[in-house]
């Protein structure tokens, strides 16, 4: 399944995180797939059946890897355990290796224009996922042994995540459980958060950085206070759990991209309707830009086809196309901007524009290559040019001053015409309004512009 629209997956994806206009919201949705006894190819290759199937905006890429405990362990009862389990843990272990792996085949399976979001954990949650969480106790009474585990642990995380960008991953979700209070199922102390988990979750962030990170707040009840300080482009966590806030009251807590909508723990019994109500209800409660629709945590594995076609197709959600917009011209004393109309991703838009002076014995300097987009994409010039004509005289094609040279002023009787030529790639969002600025010494300064595409 793919979606038909304007805007590939990734200029989708990168628009919302960045609330800028999108054709429609993006969506996405994952669940474990139980992939510790595959290869790192058979993995890929589930993982990119799941993509093709339903045509989600963001491949998030789960690791459901574990570290390699001794199978004899049946808890911690030794300080001992805790320094062997830091030194078998190393950046090479197989939940790394084996995803990074992974993460390689899928991007040379799914393209570029497909966004990858990596999976990870905050490092005290890794390591109660691999021994227990009922082993936390043990951990916490032995804080020597445990920091030195934890910082071996963050060390590998964070060795990782900053592999990503070379293997053509676009996002890093990371997983914490810091924000539940210890009064919740999985919480813990304010003091545990301070000692364990915050300074950890910090390390990873920031070496995500450059990423898109997705700051998961996993549990139920969270304190969102907790979480100042916390860098993030995107926040997600389960918005329809009763005693977590809903995306209205995150958004009052940050301007940042939300992702959620979803309620993850019914909607194996949710009927189509239910679900299409929380869809509405999401972009209602805060808007189509900065939104990611996703459930809140992983899906079950049992959900139907039939549910996820419905998450996937986003049909009612779609955004009207917006208005075509003629160019428009700009003088001030000095200066002239061209403002291109408004154009869709894969749009080129060819304009020109025809700039007329009257001042004798001046010099004009055109500088074709000053082009500015609003709001700041990816921007590349394809190609522009200034051409000096005398007006009136068929045939001559005038004098071609290189980008930002000065063109020499012919006779004080003969008007002079500078032609802008760009061509301007639309890669980075829906709806762009750029300028193409040329500057001269003359006050006396007149336009006209034609478009064509």
């Amino acid at each position: 399944m793919t979606h038909a629209s304007g805007m590939s997956r990734l200029a989708r994806f990168r628009a919302a995180v960045n609330g800028w206009p999108v054709d429609r919201v993006p969506v996405s949705a994952w669940i474990h797939l139980g992939t510790e006894h595959l290869s790192a190819q058979e993995s890929a290759w589930l993982h990119e059946r799941w993509f093709r199937a339903y045509g989600w905006d963001v491949l998030k890429v789960m690791n459901d890897e574990h570290f390699d405990v001794p199978a004899h362990w049946l808890r911690l009862e030794r300080p001992g355990q805790i320094r062997e389990l830091a030194a078998a843990v190393t950046d090479t272990a197989p939940c790394f290796s084996k995803q990074q792996a992974c993460l390689n085949a899928l991007y040379q399976a799914v393209g570029e224009e497909v966004p990858l979001m990596d999976s990870g954990y905050s490092p005290w949650h890794m390591v109660l996922r691999h021994i227990g969480h009922d082993q936390a106790d043990m951990l916490c009474a032995h804080p020597v042994e445990t920091t030195h585990l934890l910082q071996t642990v963050c060390e590998a995380v964070c060795a990782h995540v900053q592999s990503l960008s070379a293997l053509g991953v676009t996002a890093y979700f990371h997983a914490t459980h810091g924000a539940v209070p210890q009064s919740q199922p999985k919480g813990i102390s304010e003091d545990v958060f301070q000692r364990f988990v915050k300074p950890y979750d910090l390390a990873v962030l920031e070496a995500a950085k450059g990423l898109v990170r997705v700051l998961h707040v996993h549990g139920h009840g969270v304190e969102l206070a907790r979480l100042n300080g916390y860098p993030f482009e995107v926040l997600h966590l389960s918005d329809r759990a009763p005693t977590n806030p809903d995306l209205s009251q995150l958004r009052q807590w940050t301007g940042r991209c939300l992702m959620g909508g979803v309620d993850e723990t019914g909607f194996t019994a949710a009927s189509l309707g239910q679900l299409q109500s929380q869809l509405d209800n999401a972009v209602a409660q805060i808007g189509r830009q900065g939104l990611v629709l996703a459930p809140g945590c992983a899906l079950p594995s049992s959900s139907s086809a039939r549910s996820l076609r419905h998450l996937a197709a986003q049909v009612p959600l779609k955004a009207p196309n917006p208005p075509r917009r003629g160019p428009r011209v700009r003088i001030d004393h000095r200066q002239v901007k061209l403002v291109l109309p408004s154009g869709e991703v894969g749009d080129h838009i060819r304009c020109r524009a025809r700039l007329r002076h009257r001042a004798p014995d001046e010099h004009i300097r055109a500088r074709p290559t000053e082009q500015r987009i609003q709001p700041q994409p990816t921007f590349q010039r394809v190609d522009g040019r200034a051409r000096v004509q005398q007006v009136g005289q068929a045939g001559d094609d005038g004098v071609t001053p290189a980008d930002g040279g000065v063109a020499p002023a012919l006779d004080d009787h003969i008007t002079h015409v500078i032609d802008v030529i760009g061509v301007i790639p639309v890669t980075a969002v829906h709806r762009v309004r750029a300028g193409a600025t040329v500057q001269g010494v003359c006050p006396t300064l007149s336009a006209k512009v034609v478009v064509a595409r």
